[in-house]
């Protein structure tokens, strides 16, 4: 069996694919680049986007709680105490705080091409061509830090569960 080897054409495909090789990235470079990245969000309006309306449904049934002889609408009251209510409930809690951070450090990292993951007990960062392992310690810094770009206070961020 005879084949013929052109050496030229052999250099020319490993340098095609050495130059489509994917950008490599340290992960510590990696973390230092998702955190310059991230900017503050609005945490309660992630999680409750309904409480714009109901906010505005308030305004407008305490625009009605007075009839015209000054008296009090009782059907606006009773909604109003409703709204009141329901607006109560949606407050930003801890663990909104902690899935908001986790979610959109994902979407941060996904939109720079890189990637995280969990695998059982253990955290990868995906740097464009290898997964790396992150130490417990090392993400438990980096989710406190984000989450406090992200605009959670100090110290709300040093007592999240990850840290």
């Amino acid at each position: 069996m005879e084949t013929n080897f052109d050496l030229s054409e052999l250099k020319k495909h490993t340098e095609t694919l050495i130059n489509k090789a994917p950008e490599q990235t340290d992960h510590k470079r990696i973390l230092n680049e998702l955190l310059s990245k991230i900017e503050p969000i609005d945490f309660e309006q992630i999680a409750f986007p309904q409480k714009v309306q109901l906010s505005k449904e308030l305004i407008e049934i305490e625009n009605e709680l007075y009839l015209e002889d000054g008296k009090i609408n009782m059907v606006a009251l009773t909604k109003q105490k409703a709204l009141i209510n329901e607006i109560k409930k949606l407050s930003v809690k801890e663990n909104h705080l902690l899935i908001l951070t986790i979610e959109q450090l994902f979407e941060l990292a996904k939109k720079q091409k890189w990637d995280l993951c969990k695998n059982h007990d253990f955290i990868y960062v995906y740097n464009g061509a290898y997964w790396d392992n992150l130490e417990k310690a090392e993400l438990e810094s980096f989710l406190g830090e984000a989450s406090q770009k992200f605009g959670v206070s100090k110290y709300k961020a040093q007592f999240f569960p990850y840290r």
